[in-house]
Order: structure tokens, then C-alpha cells, then sequence
């Protein structure tokens, strides 16, 4: 199994404090009860509000934790190392990476994609159009296309583990992980596309596996300790 390196993440984080908030709230719902009812019902309308959209956040963090780390990468071997919403700085500007796991055949960012909808549009797109089916109706919305968004991470990356004295290739990768996900041709069966961007989980670990640029266990260990360096951030 995977080793899964535990990190407070910004959506953990924003779930604490609304814990905290949520428990402020009651107690002055309840002191308002005692004080004036009109405002212990304002309160308490607002602590209702609060309670739903912390469950929502909950339900979130919840399947983003357990999916991504548990059901996926963990089925990797533990001579895997994953990482999660790494913050990296260079030259006073900090960037945010989505999941990094290192390994002795190779170093990959992740781009995780939530998306319902079928995705229509050309790895060399600047935007992806999403289009979804609600109750007859056809609804497009644009996004930015993650492959770049991926890459142009790879590429801080790579800057950030030169600025370390450590020089690897590191490959982005893209997944979209909805199960009612479909995929235009135009975007799976064009030039240079296949092997970048999945949508079926095997195939990710699959292309992960099959990559054998034969990092040295020093070489890998260099790369985490820089790597872990971001946590002081």
C-alpha cells in the first residue's frame, strides 16, 4: 500500500473553524433565548444555515479524503509516496499543487477533476466546454482546460526541485473522476491525448506503474525531503 503522507488540507482547515463558529452561534442562540426571543430566533435561523453548509463541506472533505487516498492511490505499492495540496514557493510566489506521488520509476502531479457532464473539446484547448442533459434540456458551461493547468504545474515543479539541486522529469496527469463522465472522441482520440488524461481510475494507476525513469531510493528521498520542506510554508 501506498504510503499516504497525512497533511491538513485548506478544506479540513475551513471545516475546523466552522465547527468552532457553529458552536459560538448556539451559545449565543441559547443566551439570546434567555435575553430577547426575536434575536434568539435570527440566531438561531442563522445557526441552521450554517449547520447545512457545514454538512455539505463535511460530505465533501469526506469523499475527496476517502476516495483519493484510500480507494485509488493507496493500491499503489509502499514504495509509493503520495502527497496532497502541496503549497511550493519561488521567488516570493507561492502555488498550490494538487496530489504528488513519487516513486522510484518516476515523479507525477495529479490534476483531479470533479465534472459531470460530457466533456467536449482538443487537449490543445484553452477552455474544455461541459455539456450536461437536465430534464431535456442541454446546459454548456466552459472550464479551464486541467491538462494545462497540470502542465504548467509540472513545469513549478520541476523549477522548485532545481532549485533543490535535484533534477527529475516530473509528468502531470489528468483525472476525471465521475462515474457519469463521457468523453467526446475529439478529446480521447486525438493526437498525443492517450496516456494524459483518464477517466477510469485502473488505467491512471496503470500508466503510473508502466513509467520507469529508475530513480535511485537516495534520489527518491531527496525529492520527498524537498517536498516536505512546503509544510512550513
Amino acid at each position: 500500500m501506498a504510503i499516504i503522507e497525512k497533511r491538513e488540507v485548506t478544506l479540513e482547515k475551513d471545516l475546523k473553524g466552522l465547527y468552532l463558529k457553529n458552536f459560538i452561534l448556539f451559545v449565543v442562540t441559547i443566551i439570546f433565548l434567555e435575553i430577547y426571543i426575536p434575536l434568539s430566533i435570527c440566531s438561531f435561523i442563522f445557526l441552521v444555515i450554517s449547520l447545512n453548509f457545514q454538512r455539505r463541506k463535511t460530505e465533501k472533505f469526506s469523499f475527496k479524503k476517502e476516495y483519493y487516498e484510500k480507494d485509488i492511490f493507496s493500491q499503489l505499492n509502499d514504495g509509493y509516496h503520495v502527497f496532497n495540496n502541496i503549497v511550493i514557493e519561488i521567488k516570493g510566489k507561492r502555488t498550490k499543487l494538487g496530489t504528488i506521488i513519487v516513486g522510484n520509476n518516476g515523479v507525477f502531479i495529479i490534476e483531479i477533476k470533479n465534472v459531470k457532464g460530457n466533456i467536449i473539446g482538443s487537449i490543445s484547448d484553452n477552455n474544455l466546454i461541459v455539456e450536461r442533459n437536465i430534464a431535456g434540456l442541454n446546459y454548456y458551461r466552459n472550464i479551464y482546460n486541467p491538462y494545462k493547468k497540470v502542465q504548467k504545474h509540472a513545469d513549478i515543479f520541476n523549477r522548485y526541485l532545481k532549485m533543490n539541486n535535484i533534477r527529475c522529469h516530473v509528468i502531470g496527469l489528468v483525472f476525471f473522476n465521475n462515474d457519469d463522465l463521457i468523453f467526446k472522441k475529439n478529446i480521447v482520440n486525438i493526437d498525443n491525448s492517450k496516456g494524459l488524461i483518464f477517466d477510469n481510475s485502473i488505467e491512471l494507476l496503470r500508466k503510473i506503474k508502466l513509467v520507469n525513469l529508475n530513480y535511485t531510493e537516495e534520489e527518491k528521498k531527496e525529492i520527498i525531503s524537498a517536498i516536505n520542506i512546503s509544510k512550513y510554508l
